[in-house]
């Protein structure tokens, strides 16, 4: 009898497993809700190297405010954190850089998600306060 094996399971943020991952990874406690500190860092990592990736590929710095402005303009319409977390993944898309995934793992959690975006343009944002030097280097 020949016993081949099965094909792998393609997980994604949105199957069963998308809970368990995030638990494994600390960014849901034991309850399922979103451990708000581990997020926070998460996202101000993500976003300060985020803002150093743009920078280091920009030719002005007009590029990578234009960035901030546009996630800030979206928060004050009243934007989604689901719209305003698609468009943080698309700035890893414009710079052809895969998505982390720890950031493509929240996709299946609101909560998360929600938390994720606020702390993420909050730092973004911060990082843009200061002018780069030569190199890109803040």
């Amino acid at each position: 009898m020949n016993h081949s094996p099965a094909a792998p399971h393609r997980a994604d943020p949105f199957d069963p497993s998308a809970s368990s991952r995030l638990k494994r990874a600390g960014i849901l406690l034991d309850d399922g809700t979103p451990d708000i500190d581990v997020i926070t860092t998460l996202a101000s990592s993500f976003g300060a190297l985020l803002y150093d990736e743009l920078c280091d590929s920009a030719t002005n710095f007009e590029r990578v405010l234009s960035v901030q402005q546009g996630f800030q303009s979206a928060l004050e319409r009243g934007g989604t954190k689901r719209k305003l977390y698609i468009a943080i993944c698309l700035q890893y898309d414009y710079l052809q850089k895969p998505l982390p995934d720890v950031i493509w793992w929240m996709a299946g959690c609101d909560k998360a998600v929600s938390l994720f975006v606020d702390a993420f343009i909050d730092h973004f944002s911060v990082c843009c306060t200061s002018l780069p030097t030569k190199g890109g280097d803040p």
